[in-house]
């Protein structure tokens, strides 16, 4: 707020898109481009792998000798953890949003289905 004022938005990262300082041009671009976009990169780039604990969470917890998703493939559970984001991200505009309800789910999921606990008989 001391720098931005009352103007600040939600994602820090996204103030920076109107920096403008007088030195040095090249390097100010650069520099508020890395800002910018260095969120969502790591996001990019951690997407895969929630994705695929997720889905191993899910096949430890569901895929029980007995259990009607015995015979369901891997790839069913990775899509499982997969499309619900990108589905999300589509329909909503606001990456704040997004950002936390995958993270609210991710939290329930994880308590709610530990890889340790004794599996379910659904």
């Amino acid at each position: 707020v001391l720098y931005f004022g009352d103007a600040t938005m939600p994602a820090a990262s996204l103030n920076w898109n109107a920096y403008k300082p007088d030195y040095w041009p090249p390097l100010a671009a650069f520099v508020r481009a890395f800002v910018v976009f260095f969120p969502a990169c790591s996001l990019l780039s951690t997407y895969p792998l929630m994705c695929i604990t997720l889905s191993n969470q899910l096949v430890a917890v569901l895929q029980s000798p007995g259990s009607r998703y015995e015979g369901l493939p891997r790839y069913a559970f990775r899509l499982i953890a997969a499309i619900p984001p990108v589905f999300m991200s589509a329909v909503m505009n606001d990456l704040s949003t997004v950002t936390a309800i995958a993270g609210l789910a991710g939290f329930v999921v994880t308590l709610v289905f530990p890889v340790g606990s004794p599996p379910l008989r659904l």
